[in-house]
């Protein structure tokens, strides 16, 4: 049972909540300016013959790859309607959508799940529950992890929050 024992907020947990914070937007700004970079070196690098470029930079080699490849997006609504039954025939499994529906999708995966599934904690204790499986059949083959997570994000204006 968790408990609702809250740590002190010390001088010592506000400096390194402070850093964190301070980091994540670090993060983020870091990131834009990179892809911000990227789009300038894309630019500077159109007009490049080979894959790669090794200039020198303060003394370091660098390795920088360039490609150009043509992406072709089609239309599924579209090319669905118009193909009908044969839009299989040019269709693949796509997991985004997949994970989308996976309500839908998951009993037509059934016939296969020893090959694309992984056991699952919820079906585990519904099966023993039922006694579809017995739970001696699981001695010797699982191990319990204990994970602990820490994620730092500004409070929202909507999130219920005792007060300060």
């Amino acid at each position: 049972m968790e408990s609702d024992t809250q740590p002190e907020l010390t001088p010592e947990l506000t400096e390194i909540l402070r850093r964190y914070v301070a980091n994540q937007e670090a993060e983020q700004r870091l990131r834009e300016e990179k892809k911000e970079l990227q789009a300038e070196l894309k630019q500077a690098l159109q007009s490049m013959q080979g894959r790669f470029w090794y200039p020198t930079v303060d003394g370091v080699v660098l390795k920088v790859s360039h490609s150009r490849t043509d992406n072709v997006v089609y239309d599924d609504d579209a090319l669905r309607q118009r193909l009908g039954d044969r839009f299989a025939t040019v269709a693949r499994a796509d997991l985004k959508k997949m994970r989308k529906n996976m309500a839908r999708v998951e009993p037509c995966l059934t016939p296969i799940l020893d090959i694309v599934g992984s056991v699952d904690r919820d079906r585990v204790k519904t099966a023993v529950e039922n006694g579809t499986v017995r739970p001696e059949e699981f001695r010797g083959a699982f191990r319990k992890e204990t994970v602990v997570r820490v994620a730092v994000g500004r409070q929202r204006p909507d999130d219920d929050a005792p007060a300060q």
